[in-house]
This record gives structure tokens, C-alpha cells and sequence, in this order.
């Protein structure tokens, strides 16, 4: 998103917006899931923190999750829900932290209203009920595996 003009910018984050709401509410809120075979959406999470699209690919999942507010299936103890909400609380996290020890996200204040909307809407009052994985951080700091 680097190369693209700041009006296009807003053009693909609006775009991006109304499908994530059209494609949550023919699945997610319709109790049906969106298959990982169609729309991986924990690696678009993880490709788009990878190459710097923090901000469309965090866009784009959360409107999708916003529409599990209507489903009696997806909510926060549904393992699927609770893997895609973990990853954004972790992306929630590592922006948030800019210490000497933590390596410095670029750009993360951008989405952080994002994933706070999302949270407020699926009525999550304390973050600590969602538990981070780790994936994005050892993504960060590969050296972590070996350890």
C-alpha cells in the first residue's frame, strides 16, 4: 500500500470494508462459517501483519467478525472465533507495546480502532479473556523457535 496514491488508498479500505460486512453477513451471521478452502482468513491476518497490509487485512477480518453479533453459533468460546480474535488481541498487543525490548510497529495506530470497534461490538469488556497465541510475535523474532 506504499505505492498507492492516498485517494486510492481510501477507495480500497472503503471497498474492503463493504465486502468484509457483505461476506459476514451471507456466513458469520447466517451461522455458517467461511471455509478456509475459500477465504483463509487467520493467513490473511498473518500475511497482510508479514508484508505491512496490517491495516486492510485487519479492516477486512473484523468487519467480517462484526457480523457474528447476530449469530447464535459464533461468539467468543467458538474455536474458530476464538483463533481469529486471539491473533487480532495479539496484533492489539504488539502495537501497543513499543519498549526496547519489543521490536517498534510502524503504522500500528492505524488499525487499533479497528480491533477496539470489533471488541466493543462482540461486548468484550476485559481483554485478558482472550488469550494470545504467540504466532505474530514469533513471526517478529524467528531466533524464538530455537529457544
Amino acid at each position: 500500500m506504499s505505492n498507492v496514491p492516498q485517494g486510492a488508498a481510501v477507495v480500497i479500505k472503503n471497498y474492503l470494508q463493504s465486502l468484509g460486512s457483505f461476506i459476514g453477513a451471507l456466513t458469520v451471521a447466517k451461522n455458517e462459517p467461511v471455509r478456509s478452502l475459500h477465504l483463509d482468513l487467520k493467513q490473511i491476518l498473518v500475511e497482510g501483519f508479514q508484508v505491512k497490509n496490517r491495516k486492510l487485512a485487519v479492516t477486512f477480518v473484523c468487519r467480517i467478525l462484526k457480523e457474528s453479533q447476530q449469530s447464535r453459533v459464533f461468539n467468543l468460546r467458538n474455536p474458530w472465533m476464538s483463533t481469529l480474535l486471539s491473533i487480532l488481541r495479539e496484533m492489539h498487543n504488539l502495537s501497543s507495546i513499543n519498549s526496547p525490548g519489543q521490536p517498534n510497529i510502524p503504522n500500528s495506530t492505524e488499525y487499533l480502532p479497528e480491533i477496539d470497534l470489533l471488541f466493543k461490538t462482540l461486548n468484550v469488556q476485559n481483554l485478558a479473556i482472550i488469550k494470545p497465541h504467540g504466532i505474530l510475535e514469533n513471526l517478529q523474532n524467528p531466533n524464538s523457535f530455537l529457544n
